[in-house]
């Protein structure tokens, strides 16, 4: 689901505003090159985009860590709820701005949506990947195919195999982020910015539940003073 909601927003990003908004790498290149030209408001995007993908990894960070300290489940589910509230008020209220706003608002704000989930991806122990960074995949995918390669060869090392689980979860990754960027752009086509409304609804139906009563458990329960009793 994170990767397809990835996928569709990189794909919708770069139709409506020629940025695709997981991709830091061509990001900070493109500020070099804007700054070289003295583009300045070109360079304001995309350091608004660099800026608002780091403030997206902070807060997911902090928002686990504080979940985590505090024993709760909901610890992804607060991360992804804040995502979806955020995308869906990108899809609510992205057609009524111009080409300017649009740029300062709506990109900063799907760099951030993605700093969110990449950063969060990071807490699952053994998750081969982050979902918004396919280049680490493909890059992953073809070190498993060499290692296959290399041990199918006559006097190759023995001790090279390639681990076929995380090679077949890798290949379905990549195509998801495919299927989600093919959803998002004839999603995109058909009701505008809207589109992305669907995925983040389906966010929010899966983590909210569990946030909502992880957050109502939290308020209820007593402080604890410093000597160790109820306030």
């Amino acid at each position: 689901m994170l990767v397809l909601q990835a996928g569709a927003l990189n794909a919708v990003g770069f139709t409506a505003l020629g940025i695709y908004t997981s991709h830091m790498s061509g990001m900070v290149a493109d500020i070099a090159q804007h700054t070289m030209l003295a583009e300045f408001a070109s360079l304001l995007t995309g350091v608004l985009a660099v800026g608002a993908f780091i403030a997206g990894t902070m807060a997911s960070t902090i928002l686990f860590t504080w979940a985590k300290r505090r024993r709760l489940a909901s610890r992804y589910a607060n991360v992804l709820a804040v995502e979806g509230l955020l995308v869906l008020a990108v899809g609510f209220l992205a057609g009524d701005l111009d080409h300017v706003r649009a740029d300062l608002i709506l990109v900063p704000a799907l760099c951030f949506a993605m700093g969110l989930q990449n950063a969060l991806i990071t807490k699952i122990r053994d998750f081969p990947v982050r979902t918004t960074h396919v280049t680490g995949m493909i890059t992953d995918l073809g070190v498993e195919i060499g290692k296959w390669i290399y041990g199918g060869i006559p006097r190759g090392a023995s001790s090279v195999r390639m681990d076929p689980h995380k090679a077949k979860v890798l290949a379905v990754l990549v195509l998801l982020f495919m299927v989600g960027g093919s959803l998002g752009i004839v999603g995109f086509w058909l009701f505008d910015f809207r589109a992305l409304m669907v995925g983040s609804l389906l966010i929010l139906l899966l983590s909210a539940p569990t946030s909502i009563r992880d957050m109502a458990r939290a308020g209820l329960r007593p402080r604890r003073r410093p000597g160790g009793t109820a306030a």
